[in-house]
């Protein structure tokens, strides 16, 4: 490699993380950070050099590494090389809709990792990844019913999911804008929030497996209580913490 290139690692054991970014180190690799989950993830990505993420599938929090993944290549598109320590083959068919580079089972063997990741790197600056363009989209066309409903990403409050079926809860202004007879909030979809999450852009924030939110419409945050619009919602202490670290919050 001519240039010094910069490694993601997204892992939630510290020691394993410590451990890659010794090794990486030693193979010639600069390591960006080391995130142990999602929010984590996008933090170093927005703000520092990154040429490949390196991500474990079981991360500290709700959302896994294919998640994870996803969210970032929002962000800025890099190869994705996954982790695990248990089998890929019950998650092949979502692994596959990030393109990974590779993956790799622990214990890790670091200099067949290292010339993956330069292949890696070699096949990205030569063209042979898709065009991020797919994710660049201000709507998102869900099914209601027998119809797929266009719905603005910036104008969902939060969505709440319901077995199979998810309640999007829509700003006042989208209820306006959408045609007659679905207008109305929340507008029930016959899709799990499971599939829906991965879709949506970095300005929503997952609380638990039930329930995300959009951070763009929060007007207020009392305790573990958060005021969206005309609607009050109580969130775990837990995640209450890590939504503020996604915040800008000047305190007095």
């Amino acid at each position: 490699m001519s240039q010094l290139k910069h490694i993601l690692i997204v892992e939630d054991d510290y020691l394993q993380g410590i451990s890659m970014t010794q090794n990486l180190t030693s193979e010639g690799f600069s390591i960006s950070g080391i995130a142990r989950n999602i929010q984590e993830a996008v933090k170093i990505i927005s703000s520092k050099p990154v040429d490949l993420a390196l991500i474990d599938m079981v991360l500290d929090g709700p959302e896994d590494g294919v998640i994870t993944a996803k969210e970032l290549m929002k962000i800025k598109w890099v190869p994705i090389i996954y982790i695990t320590g248990s089998s890929p083959f019950q998650a092949k068919d979502r692994l596959k809709e990030t393109f990974p580079a590779a993956f790799f089972q622990k214990p890790l063997r670091y200099k067949e990792l290292a010339v993956q990741i330069e292949l890696a790197l070699n096949n990205f600056e030569a063209g042979a990844y898709p065009s991020s363009d797919k994710f660049k989209t201000d709507h998102i066309y869900l099914p209601s019913g027998k119809r797929l409903i266009s719905i603005k990403l910036d104008e969902i409050l939060y969505i709440e999911a319901d077995k199979r079926e998810s309640y999007v809860f829509l700003s006042k202004n989208e209820i306006a804008r959408m045609a007659e007879g679905a207008a109305q909030s929340p507008l029930t979809v016959s899709v799990g929030i499971g599939r829906i999450s991965p879709k949506l852009p970095a300005q929503f924030f997952r609380v638990s497996r039930s329930l995300v939110i959009n951070l763009n419409h929060i007007h207020k945050i009392e305790g573990h209580t958060i005021h969206l619009q005309s609607h009050v919602i109580s969130i775990p202490e837990a995640r209450t913490k890590r939504l503020m670290h996604q915040l800008t919050i000047l305190r007095k």
